[in-house]
């Protein structure tokens, strides 16, 4: 099967969709597939013009077919806009990079058109007549706006041969939404094993770090966004002030607005680590004495959308895990199984749950030995096997 995976992304990036993408396509080839990744040329951050080699960044083993293909990158340019302009940058963008994307794939023998980016198969949709491709799109949101926008959307989802989702929840919305059931597969994302097969132990890994070798140590790692729920986290362990707590990655200037919330609080046992290759993630897992994913239940997104490659790294890690009790998690961990699940947005019940860890450390590595079983259904060859059949079946 020859596989074209349309891409509008920025790669590499601090952004967890390029290891999500970047490792499918790995995926996709460890099963049989002729992979080819196309994607834009884009302006890069200065932390990711220092990446030198992006199969190395990525822990790309086998390798694939990258493309680039032009695009006119203003989106920069949003912060300067007012609020009504503020996506104008976005469209353009999308816009020429789908130009350039539909045409390249109208010339390239491919059996599968693959991508998370509905506006290039709305683009594509005119010429289907010309070119027999399946086509499948990833959905990893709901438009729920109303507008054109969400109604092209929408009509685009209904019309791909294959709808692949994340959690079962939105796979109930686009039911709702007219697409058959039959054309959609739930398929939450995954993990690479190979990268937690061989960790130092958790004294090994704290001096590689650099981390006090008796103190209580909780670690997150990802993005500093609202939804992320880092707030309550920060607040929770001004509740433990015995624990160091580690927030790893994050943008620059999330990273500048959390360190500020903690100075105006006076919170003195937050450590805030900048952005990591992703290669060097598990080693930071491995140090903690227990993880946590505090995500927010106030925006839909992390409520019933979201499924964290965080989540499955952690369940990997071997290290125990503290998580708020959300619909989208409770798809993936069970409380008092593989997990400790307390109600979202909760600084004191997230400080408890986290305190039953630390205080218990029998029972966390009974927690965390589950949930390294639990993960090995959430590798991503096993995803990109179960959406090669889905898409072969007729």
């Amino acid at each position: 099967m020859k596989l074209l995976y349309i891409a509008n992304a920025r790669l590499p990036t601090e952004k967890a969709h390029g290891v999500q993408i970047m490792k499918m396509c790995e995926a996709f080839t460890q099963n049989g597939g002729e992979v080819e990744l196309v994607a834009p040329f884009r302006v890069q951050s200065a932390q990711m013009r220092r990446v030198r080699n992006l199969w190395d960044y990525y822990g790309i083993r086998q390798r694939f077919k990258l493309t680039r293909l032009p695009a006119l990158d203003l989106v920069f340019l949003d912060r300067y806009l007012p609020d009504r302009l503020f996506y104008l940058p976005f469209y353009v963008q999308a816009l020429t990079f789908g130009v350039c994307a539909v045409l390249y794939s109208l010339l390239r023998r491919a059996d599968v058109l693959y991508s998370r980016d509905w506006m290039f198969f709305l683009l594509w949709l005119p010429w289907r007549w010309w070119r027999k491709r399946t086509l499948v799109l990833e959905e990893h949101t709901f438009p729920h706006r109303g507008g054109w926008g969400a109604r092209l959307h929408l009509a685009v989802s209904r019309r791909v041969d294959r709808l692949v989702v994340i959690t079962q929840r939105l796979k109930e919305l686009y039911i709702a939404a007219g697409v058959p059931a039959a054309r959609i597969l739930v398929a939450p994302d995954g993990v690479d094993l190979a990268r937690f097969e061989e960790l130092p132990s958790k004294e090994e890994a704290r001096r590689q770090l650099g981390l006090p070798l008796v103190s209580k140590v909780i670690c997150y790692t990802g993005h500093l966004f609202a939804w992320k729920g880092v707030y309550t986290l920060v607040d929770a362990a001004s509740r433990l002030p015995d624990a160091l707590l580690l927030i790893v990655g994050g943008m620059a200037q999330d990273r500048e607005k959390l360190q500020q919330y903690l100075v105006e609080r006076s919170i003195e046992n937050v450590r805030l680590v900048p952005h990591i290759p992703p290669s060097e993630v598990p080693c930071f897992l491995a140090a903690a004495d227990v993880l946590v994913l505090p995500s927010s239940a106030q925006q839909t997104i992390s409520r019933e959308y979201t499924s964290p490659l965080k989540l499955f790294e952690y369940m990997a890690s071997g290290t125990p895990i503290v998580a708020t009790d959300l619909p989208s998690t409770r798809e993936v961990l069970r409380d008092g199984r593989d997990a400790i699940l307390v109600p979202p947005d909760d600084p004191e019940a997230l400080a408890k749950g986290l305190r039953q860890v630390l205080e218990r450390p029998d029972r966390g590595r009974q927690l965390a030995a589950q949930a390294r079983r639990d993960v090995a259904s959430f590798t991503w060859e096993r995803r990109a096997a179960r959406i090669l059949s889905f898409v072969r079946a007729r």
